[in-house]
């Protein structure tokens, strides 16, 4: 009879290594918040809009123990969603789900499109914007978790979008 764990018995190192996995995991598990949702609807998730840039907040930091965040940015066409920063703390990981994202890693700018993944390292100067004439998506991961909270920090110090009725 042949299974995975007679498999793992017989290469050696593997026995090691499945014990060290076992053992990550069981720590990251136990630092996750066990009422944490295991599936996030789309549309679901608080949401806030700065101009022509969204956040969904997906994952937080109290999910995941500190050690990431996951947020979705959809931004509207020609919208520079992040000025030339960099982060000391954190990485960020942005994978484009729709349209196209421009980014700028230090000197380097390309155009990222669906599928591709785009890294921005800590201590290195970034920037992303929209620079279609359609709506663009992505996910960004941040790593360790943390500064995804300066979106719901900032939040209340910029002017609230207004609602434009139509006028018939």
């Amino acid at each position: 009879m042949c299974c995975a764990s007679s498999i793992v018995r017989r290469i050696p190192g593997l026995v090691k290594l499945r014990e060290e996995v076992s053992r990550d995991w069981s720590a990251v598990t136990g630092a996750v918040n066990p009422h944490a949702r295991i599936v996030l609807p789309p549309g679901e998730g608080e949401m806030l809009r700065f101009g022509g840039l969204g956040v969904r907040f997906m994952i937080g930091g109290a999910q995941t123990g500190n050690t990431l965040a996951l947020v979705e940015h959809p931004i509207e066409p020609g919208t520079l969603a992040a000025p030339v920063r960099t982060h000391r703390h954190e990485g960020e990981y942005t994978f484009v789900l729709e349209g196209e994202i421009g980014g700028q890693i230090e000197d380097e700018v390309r155009i990222a499109r669906p599928g591709d993944l785009v890294f921005k390292p800590r201590n290195v100067p970034h920037a992303f914007w929209n620079p279609a004439g359609k709506s663009s998506g992505l996910l960004e991961i941040i790593s360790p978790a943390g500064f995804e909270q300066y979106f719901r920090e900032i939040a209340p110090l910029l002017p609230q979008p207004t609602m434009v009725r139509p006028l018939w």
